[in-house]
């Protein structure tokens, strides 16, 4: 899922100079500063230029980060991520979710090994009042299959499944951390407090954000 198809044209021109492995570090560090601003959401021209030049000149002095790079640096903090539904922001969220080795709640498999979609961790129908629903605090990775399996259920009907199935909360635990959720975020689940999971997953997610720009 690539978020902006004109970044392609500034990251083809800036691989060639990349020849050891903070280049691509820096490199990365930019494609995500990019995504996380929303930097080639509109008229894509001046960003292409500068970011060529600005990049390029980083690679080889440290002391040039690029604007985008400092912009992303200081906007994380402020995203309101409860609000984002859609656009470059939710798929670059699920593409950190897949690269994070985004497990399936039943069987446990990896992304590679299994067609996975993005749907609700709370879902819709389960009868618990939710607000933003369709957020991405409230989207993650799993298999249409186990979609359809908790389609109805609170996440407390169907982490006892869970349960059932590995018999190992600390398993449990492991295969939600691949979809960044954390202990907090697991307990608010148990307890079926959309509100509480949505803070400390929004949490998560944007500490997860800053590690992919930060060098």
């Amino acid at each position: 899922m690539l978020p902006y198809k004109p970044i392609i044209v500034t990251l083809s021109g800036l691989l060639k100079y990349c020849t050891s492995h903070e280049h691509f570090r820096k490199l990365d560090a930019w494609y995500w500063s990019s995504v996380f601003t929303g930097r080639y959401a509109g008229s894509s021209d001046t960003a292409i230029k500068q970011d060529f030049d600005q990049v390029k000149e980083w690679l080889n002095e440290n002391d040039k980060k690029p604007e985008v790079v400092r912009e992303a640096e200081n906007r994380i903090i402020d995203l309101e991520l409860r609000k984002i539904t859609k656009g470059a922001l939710y798929k670059a969220i699920l593409n950190i979710i897949a690269l994070h080795g985004a497990k399936d709640f039943f069987t446990g498999q990896s992304i590679e090994l299994i067609k996975l979609n993005d749907h609700h961790i709370f879902p819709k129908k389960s009868g618990i009042k939710l607000t933003n629903e369709n957020c991405i605090l409230n989207r993650t990775l799993i298999s249409d299959a186990t979609n359809k399996r908790i389609y109805r259920k609170k996440p407390s009907e169907y982490l006892k499944e869970m349960q059932n199935i590995f018999d190992d909360w600390d398993r449990i635990s492991d295969i939600l951390k691949t979809h960044i959720i954390d202990g907090n975020a697991l307990k608010c689940m148990q307890n079926d407090n959309y509100e509480e999971f949505t803070k400390y997953r929004e949490e998560t997610i944007k500490r997860e954000m800053k590690k992919r720009i930060k060098i």
